[in-house]
């Protein structure tokens, strides 16, 4: 035997241990569980899409901005040399605003200079143009008995993503993650764009809007969990992490281009078409084999897991046939798992007593984290100061937790980092409310916003790992979208706590602190999911945490070795071999 005929048998893989294979991690470990080809995936191709994605959907926030205001009174030829703080002085009332200060009317006027009785305005309004030239509310005059036009905007956004989860959710796991993630895609863009020619038709704005928001958040998800269903889960933290310190660069962006731009429409221009390129990638984006295999899709399966082998320098592994044993081996194992369940449909989640306690708990962290991060996200154009500054300052506190999230992660696990960072952001905005109440102290708010958005962008970062993790492969998509339909259903409401700050600012702050607190305690009750595999069965997903105590950190087989320890040793040689 000639010595590449020797190095070829040690390094092949033997029939005991393909037999031995128990999971898809497993054979991720043998095909390269974080080599070339993973890299790729995520510097190349999830790292421009997630930089791009909160430009595209978050620039609403600017486009709907409404500035300071006050009814237009004709000056006449005799005041035009009256500067524009005594005219307001003359004709516009001054009235308590929601903060407890004193302020010119937004909605009132006086009747004329010599009559001090008050009427609305008749004659339109005049906007503070200092940060923008125009936005739809100063175009289209969407204010006081208007005003509720913006509010109605963002709930039709949240409306529409509760349905489109639902729907993409199922159709992620029914037709797979690829091809919706891409028609997510274009249905962002395209309506995205449509919406800057509709604003003057009201209802037919709102049913764009709601278009717009029914891809949200799953085309992040379908991205995230295909990455995640491809990388060993030694470096799944790292997925979320680094995707979310992108997510950060893009958010951080987004006002520069707003405050440099001024006009809504010429901002929602070049937020909104430049999303046509991300229709390129489509041959650059696999499909996810951990879920084809699930669809007894073996061929498609197998020619994945060889170009990945392939790219990675592993492909030398196999013998011809190998990888279609393991993955019929696998199939067999998975459909034996299964058995007397039928055909797996979203109400499976329920079919198990656990797996259906953190479909619950899941869905309630979901809904708290969207809340209160759309809420604080919708909120930095109403707080005092610089609008912009304020939204690159909330937005840049949010560096740093893709990192801090992901290291927590991986050192104390999901759990107990979820529940401490939600108590901490119940904290920040207890110190809030704290700020309002004092007036010489309204630094404070800005403080303690801070400390609440970085608090609640790490639970964020969790609950998405988390959603990757418990559910199983076929209902993985499904169980994500349930739990973020439930989201968006009461995600619809946060406009509307919003708007009660317009009778005392105080208010938003205490739900969302109150709030905080639930999902402290919600989500201390689910698995600890580090360094566990993806469970690709519902029997898989069930038995996640059960032999774990409730004041434990670690799973209690976190230093234990995995269910096929042949592949392990095997692979230890391999990356030993010259």
């Amino acid at each position: 035997m000639s010595s590449s005929d020797k190095v070829s048998s040690k390094n092949t893989i033997s029939e005991s241990e393909i037999s031995s294979i128990e999971h898809f991690d497993d054979v991720l470990n043998i095909v390269g569980s974080y080599g070339k080809y993973q890299k790729i995936l995520l510097y190349a191709v999830v790292g421009p899409f997630t930089a791009f994605l909160p430009i595209f959907y978050l620039n609403s926030i600017f486009l709907l901005s409404e500035p300071d205001h006050w009814c237009h009174v004709d000056r006449g030829i005799v005041h035009q040399g009256t500067s524009l703080e005594q005219w307001k002085n003359l004709t516009i009332p001054r009235e308590i605003g929601p903060d407890g200060t004193e302020r010119f009317s937004h909605c009132r006027m006086y009747t004329s200079l010599e009559n001090n009785t008050e009427i609305s305005c008749t004659d339109g309004w005049d906007y503070d143009r200092s940060d923008y030239t125009g936005t739809i509310p100063t175009d289209f005059n969407w204010v006081c008995d208007k005003s509720g036009y913006v509010t109605q905007s963002f709930t039709l956004v949240a409306a529409g993503s509760a349905i489109g989860t639902i729907i993409f959710g199922w159709a992620g796991d029914r037709y797979g993650r690829k091809p919706f993630f891409f028609t997510c895609c274009f249905i962002l863009v395209f309506f995205r764009f449509v919406s800057l020619f509709v604003p003057n038709y009201f209802v037919l704005y709102l049913i764009v809007q709601f278009f717009t928001g029914s891809v949200f958040p799953m085309i992040y998800i379908f991205i995230y969990s295909l990455t995640a269903e491809i990388f060993g889960k030694e470096h799944r933290s790292w997925i979320y992490g680094f995707a979310w310190l992108i997510w950060v660069i893009g958010i951080c962006f987004l006002p520069l281009v707003a405050w440099l731009v001024k006009n809504w429409f010429i901002l929602g221009l070049l937020t909104s078409v430049p999303g046509i390129l991300l229709l390129f990638y489509y041959n650059f984006v696999p499909e996810s084999p951990r879920w084809l295999l699930t669809q007894n899709r073996l061929i498609e399966t197998e020619k994945i897991l060889e170009k990945i082998a392939t790219t990675n320098g592993r492909i030398e592994n196999f013998r011809p046939g190998d990888l279609q044993k393991i993955l019929k081996n696998l199939k067999m194992k998975q459909d034996k798992q299964n058995e007397g369940q039928g055909k797996i449909k979203i109400w499976n989640l329920f079919s198990k007593k656990y797996l259906g306690i953190n479909t619950i708990l899941l869905s309630i962290s979901w809904s708290i984290n969207g809340i209160i991060y759309y809420g604080i996200t919708l909120n930095t154009t109403q707080l005092a100061g610089n609008q912009f500054l304020n939204f690159f300052i909330l937005s840049i506190i949010e560096l740093p937790t893709g990192w801090v999230g992901g290291t927590l992660a991986e050192k104390t696990g999901r759990r107990w980092t979820q529940v401490t960072f939600f108590f901490l952001a119940a904290i920040g905005f207890g110190l809030a409310v704290l700020g309002t109440s004092y007036h010489q102290f309204k630094s404070l708010i800005i403080i303690s916003l801070i400390i609440s958005k970085f608090a609640v962008a790490v639970t964020t970062l969790i609950v998405t790992m988390q959603g990757t993790e418990i559910f199983p492969t076929e209902l993985r998509s499904s169980g994500n979208g349930f739990s973020c339909s439930l989201s968006s259903i009461l995600t619809t409401c946060t406009p509307y706590i919003l708007f009660l700050g317009k009778y005392h600012v105080a208010i938003p702050y205490g739900v969302f602190g109150i709030l905080c607190l639930i999902g402290s305690i919600a989500t201390s009750f689910l698995p600890e999911t580090l360094k566990q595999s993806l469970p690709e069965t519902l029997d898989e997903a069930n038995d996640l945490g059960r032999t774990s105590k409730y004041w434990s950190f670690l799973p209690t087989d976190y230093k234990t070795s995995n269910k096929s320890p042949s592949v392990h040793l095997h692979m230890r040689s391999l990356q030993s071999s010259p």
